[in-house]
């Protein structure tokens, strides 16, 4: 769910910094570091490397700093 005063937007993770923090590029050219909170499991975060594209939701006060967004599953 998005969160009031945040947008979604489409990157590509450019690197690795830790189990849950990366460096991601937006299509502008834009470079941003991108968490994953504690819900994402290991399974989803297997995934997400150099080269991946990923959602990252972006506070409009912040644009330095964004969080990994999974969609869920509908089954």
């Amino acid at each position: 769910m998005q969160r009031a005063g945040s947008f979604v937007v489409g990157a590509l993770v450019t690197g690795k910094l830790s189990e849950r923090l990366f460096r991601a590029q937006l299509s502008n050219g834009h470079e941003l570091l991108v968490h994953a909170t504690r819900r994402q499991s290991a399974d989803q975060l297997d995934r997400v490397g150099p080269g991946a594209v990923v959602s990252v939701e972006v506070s409009s006060f912040d644009l330095s700093v964004g969080r990994l967004v999974f969609e869920e599953r509908q089954e």
